[in-house]
C-alpha cells in the first residue's frame, strides 16, 4: 500500500493514550466501527510516523480548486457528524467522555493531512495524522516579578520593657556596620525592600537578633536579655601581725687558742653496685587465634571437614576441623565488624552459605548444620496452580484529590476523568484482552472523587505491571500513574491566568432594536461578569479588551469600528459607543455580516505571555450576502475585503488556531450554518436572539468564552 502522508516526530506528537505502534488502529476501529474506514492506517517508520492507502487515488486538500475544496469540506462536516451520531449512540452511558475523544481524533494539524477522491459522483474523504497536533508552540515567558514595596524601617532595643537610647549594635549584611540609637531609642535604617533580611549583633550582651522586613511595617523593637550574675563575696580582712621587739645583742666570746690540727682518714673504697634483674615482658592477654567450632544437627563435633572462610576483603583461609570440630583462625585475617562466609565440605556433605560477623571481643564463634528441608512438591504444586492463578480477576478502589496549588485547600465540582486498560489472560471467552475503560466523577467537598471496583487480573499484575491509569482535571492538569499499585493520586490543581480579546459583530438594522437595548444595558458588566464565571472554572483573565463592529446593509449605509476597549478600565468609554449606536434601515434580508466578519478577522490582536484567546461574537437574525454579489460593492464597501467565501475561509486559516474562536448567534441558514460545518473552532447558537442577554441565553455566552480558555 502506499504511503500517503509522512510526518516526523518532530513535528507531531501524540495526544491519545494509546500504543502508536501496536494499538492504535484496532482501537480506532473497536471506536468507531465501519466509519474508521475513513482514517488512513497509521504506522510507525524508521524517521517518524505515516499513513498507507489501499491506493493511490487520493489527492490532497491543499491541491483542491475552488469547487472541489468546497464539496470535500462539505463531505468532511458530514463526517465528522455521522462519527459523533455514532458514538453517542454506542457509548450513551459515558457520551462526555467519548465525545471528547472524538474530538482528538478527528483532528488534524493542516489541511496538508487532509485527502479526498471522487467515487461515483460522491466525495470521499481520507484522514491522516488523526490524533496529533502540533508540536511546535510559541515558547511561554513567565511574566517578571513585580519589585517589592519599599518600607521606612527603624530599629529599637528594649530592656526591661523599657527603649534604651544610645544603645550600640551591628549591622550585618555583606558587611559590618557599627552604629546605635538615638536618644528616642530608635535607629533610622532607611528604606528596604519586603522580604530583605539582615542580621544584628547588640554590643551590650552580644546577643544576635534576624531583621525581616516585611509590607507596611516600620518599627522592629528587639528585647534585650541578661543572664543573672551572681553577688560578689564581701572581701576578708586580713589581720596585721604586731611588732616583735628586737632581742637585745649578745655579748662577743673571749678568744680561746687554736687546738693542734688532726690528720684526715683515708677514705674507704665505696662498694660496687650489685646488677639489677632484666624484667621478663607481660604476655599479650590477646589471643592471637579465633577459634571456629562445626557441630552437626545432633550437637556432635563435626570432624574432618574442610572448612574455607572467605571474608569481605578477598581474603580466604581454608583449614581441617580436628578432633573437636574446631579450626584456628589467625586474628590478622578477620576484619573487625565485616561478615565471614563459611564453606564446609567432607564426602557425603557440601554445605555453603553460613556466615557469622567478626567482633574483635569475641574469640569464639559455633556454626551449626541443619538439614535443608526439600520443598520440591511445593514448587511443582505452584508451577501446576500458575495458569490457574493468571485467571483469577480482580477489582479495586482508586481515589482521586484534587487541591489548590497554592492554598493546598480542597477543590469542590472538578470533573475529573481516570482512563486506563485492564488486560485479561481469558475474558468473555477470549483469550489475551485489553479492554479500555474510561470513568468520570465530580469531586465532593474534601476535594475527592472514588473510583469503585476497578477491574484488573493476575495477569496484568504479572505482565502488564506498568500500565498507566491518566487522570485529567481539565486540559492544564492531568497526570498518569500507575494502574496497578497505585490507590490514591493527588492532584494540585493549577490556575491559569489567560488575557481575553473579544470583538462583538453587531447588526443594528431595524429588526435588533430590542436586542440592542439589552446589549446596551450589560456593557458595563460584561466584563466583571466574564471574570467572576471563568475564575470559578480556574481561570482567571488578567485582561479583557472588547471592540465592537457594527454593520447593516452597505446599499444603505457602511460599517462603523470601535477601538478596543480595556475592561473595566474604559468601561464608560466602552458604553459611551455603544449607547451611540442606533438602529435603522434594512427592511429585507440579507445583510453584510460576512464583509463584517473579515473586518473583525483582521483586529490587531495581541500577543501575550500569558493564555489568551482571540474570540468573535456574531449578532445577527438575517443571512448575509454572498461576498461574490457585486450589488454590495457600493461607495460604503470597506477595502481589505476578500472577494469570495474562500478567500474569507483562508483569512480565518491565518489566526492562530490554539487561540482564535468564532461564535454565532444567527439564525441556521446560509453563510452562518456553513461556517459553523466547516470552520474548526466555532459554533453555532440558533435560540431566541432577544433572551441572548438573559437568563440560561446569557450564562451560555459565558460558558462558550470559558469553555475557550
Amino acid at each position: 500500500m502506499p504511503i500517503l502522508k509522512t510526518a516526523s516526530k518532530k513535528e507531531v506528537h501524540w495526544t491519545l493514550p494509546w500504543n502508536v505502534e501496536s494499538e492504535a488502529n484496532s482501537r480506532l476501529e473497536q471506536l468507531l466501527g465501519h466509519l474508521s474506514s475513513s482514517f488512513a492506517t497509521n504506522v510507525v517508520t524508521h524517521s517518524g510516523y505515516g499513513w498507507e492507502a489501499s491506493d493511490a487515488d487520493w489527492k490532497p486538500l491543499t491541491a483542491a480548486s475552488s469547487v472541489e475544496e468546497a464539496m470535500a469540506r462539505q463531505a468532511l462536516s458530514d463526517l465528522s457528524q455521522r462519527i459523533r451520531e455514532h458514538v453517542s449512540a454506542t457509548f450513551s452511558s459515558s457520551k462526555s467522555q467519548y465525545a471528547a475523544l472524538v474530538e482528538k481524533i478527528i483532528s488534524v494539524p493542516n489541511d496538508s493531512y487532509v485527502f479526498y477522491r471522487a467515487n461515483n459522483g460522491r466525495t470521499e474523504i481520507l484522514l491522516t495524522g488523526w490524533g496529533f497536533r502540533n508540536y511546535l508552540k510559541p515558547k511561554v515567558v513567565s511574566p517578571a516579578p513585580a519589585p517589592s514595596p519599599e518600607v521606612l524601617v527603624r530599629i529599637g532595643f528594649t530592656k526591661d520593657g523599657e527603649l534604651q537610647p544610645n544603645c550600640p549594635f551591628a549591622i550585618i549584611r555583606n558587611t559590618v556596620n557599627e552604629v546605635s540609637t538615638g536618644s528616642d531609642g530608635y535607629f533610622v535604617l532607611g528604606k528596604l525592600r519586603s522580604g530583605t533580611s539582615l542580621r544584628l549583633v547588640n554590643r551590650l550582651n552580644d546577643e544576635e537578633f534576624t531583621l525581616n522586613v516585611q509590607d507596611g511595617k516600620s518599627d522592629y523593637v528587639f528585647g534585650l536579655t541578661f543572664a543573672e550574675t551572681a553577688p560578689e563575696p564581701e572581701p576578708v580582712p586580713t589581720p596585721v601581725p604586731e611588732p616583735v621587739p628586737e632581742p637585745a645583742p649578745e655579748p662577743e666570746p673571749e678568744p680561746q687558742p687554736e687546738p693542734a690540727p688532726v690528720p684526715e682518714p683515708e677514705p674507704e673504697p665505696e662498694p660496687t653496685p650489685e646488677p639489677e634483674p632484666i624484667s621478663e615482658p607481660e604476655p599479650d592477654p590477646t589471643p592471637q587465634f579465633v577459634t571456629v567450632e562445626l557441630r552437626d544437627k545432633n550437637d556432635d563435633a563435626f570432624i574432618g571437614a574442610e572448612m574455607t572462610l572467605k571474608g569481605r576483603d578477598g581474603k580466604v583461609f581454608t583449614a581441617t576441623t580436628d578432633s573437636s570440630g574446631q579450626i584456628s583462625v589467625p586474628r590478622e585475617f578477620f576484619t573487625d565488624g565485616k561478615k565471614v562466609r563459611v564453606t564446609v565440605r567432607k564426602p557425603g556433605h557440601d554445605i555453603s552459605g553460613c556466615k557469622f560477623r567478626y567482633q574483635s571481643d569475641q574469640d569464639h564463634y559455633l556454626i551449626r548444620l541443619t538439614d535443608r528441608k526439600k520443598c520440591r512438591w511445593l514448587w511443582w504444586l505452584l508451577l501446576l496452580l500458575l495458569p490457574f492463578l493468571l485467571l483469577i480477576k480482580c477489582e479495586h478502589d482508586l481515589t482521586v484529590t484534587c487541591i489548590d496549588e497554592k492554598t493546598k485547600a480542597p477543590v469542590q465540582g472538578v470533573e475529573v476523568t481516570m482512563d486506563y486498560t485492564a488486560h485479561f489472560l481469558l475474558d468473555s471467552a477470549k483469550f489475551f484482552v485489553s479492554t479500555p475503560y474510561s470513568f468520570s466523577g465530580l469531586t465532593d467537598a474534601d476535594g475527592r472523587v472514588v473510583f469503585e471496583n476497578l477491574r484488573c487480573s493476575v495477569w496484568s499484575y504479572i505482565f502488564h505491571a506498568r500500565s498507566k491509569v491518566y487522570v485529567t482535571a481539565d486540559e492544564v492538569n492531568s497526570v498518569e500513574r500507575n494502574f496497578h499499585f497505585t490507590r490514591h493520586i493527588l492532584m494540585e490543581l493549577e490556575n491559569v491566568d489567560c488575557e481575553v480579546d473579544i470583538v462583538m459583530c453587531i447588526d443594528n438594522t431595524g429588526s435588533m432594536v430590542e436586542f440592542l437595548q439589552m446589549v446596551k444595558s450589560n456593557a458595563l458588566n460584561f466584563g466583571d461578569d466574564l471574570k467572576k464565571y471563568c475564575l470559578q472554572k480556574r481561570r482567571n483573565i488578567v485582561s479583557t479588551r472588547v471592540k465592537v463592529v457594527v454593520f447593516g446593509d452597505l446599499r444603505e449605509c457602511g460599517i462603523s469600528q470601535s477601538p478596543m476597549f480595556v475592561l473595566p478600565e474604559q468601561s464608560e468609554e466602552y458604553k459611551a459607543f455603544i449607547d451611540g449606536i442606533e438602529c435603522g434601515g434594512g427592511g429585507d434580508d440579507p445583510e453584510n455580516g460576512l464583509q463584517a466578519l473579515a473586518l473583525a478577522m483582521q483586529t490587531d490582536w495581541r500577543e501575550s505571555v500569558y493564555r489568551h484567546r482571540h474570540i468573535i461574537i456574531m449578532y445577527t437574525d438575517a443571512p448575509a450576502f454572498p461576498l461574490e454579489d457585486p450589488a454590495t460593492h457600493t461607495i460604503y464597501y470597506p477595502e481589505g475585503i476578500p472577494s469570495d467565501m474562500r478567500g474569507l475561509t483562508r483569512l480565518w486559516g491565518r489566526m492562530e488556531k490554539d487561540t482564535k474562536r468564532l461564535v454565532l448567534y444567527a439564525p441556521a441558514v446560509y453563510p452562518w450554518l456553513d461556517i459553523s460545518t466547516s470552520w474548526p473552532e466555532t459554533s453555532l447558537c440558533d435560540d431566541n436572539l432577544y433572551s441572548v442577554f438573559s437568563g440560561e441565553s446569557y450564562g451560555k455566552i459565558l460558558e462558550e468564552i470559558c469553555r475557550s480558555l
